[in-house]
């Protein structure tokens, strides 16, 4: 249901097919807002050709962890586990790309 979110989605797919062997793509559906499901979400990812690996946070637990304040958010973390960046809102493919260099 989220305009921002689905707008942003195809740079991340550009990037995942980019960098997918070189970064560690974790996509979370947050369910704590909207009417979203996990099968509604499911569909939505599965009609839209996405590839790029997509996780359920139906507990509320990434929710609580990184303090989501809105969505969609972006959260940058370094191999080393270090939070690099974090975006609110949605972000450009430019803005993505800089951020994904920045964190190897």
């Amino acid at each position: 249901w989220c305009p921002p979110c689905k707008a942003e989605m195809p740079d991340f797919e550009t990037a995942y097919q980019k960098y997918g062997n070189d970064v560690e793509f974790v996509m979370v559906s947050h369910l704590a807002w909207g009417s979203d499901t996990i099968e509604s979400a499911k569909s939505f990812y599965n009609s839209s050709g996405y590839t790029f690996p997509i996780y359920f946070d139906y507990q509320f637990e990434g929710y609580y962890a990184y303090d989501l304040q809105s969505i969609p958010r972006t959260i940058i973390i370094n191999s080393d586990g270090t939070v690099c960046e974090y975006y609110t809102g949605m972000i450009s493919e430019q803005i993505l790309e800089n951020a994904i260099n920045s964190a190897k």
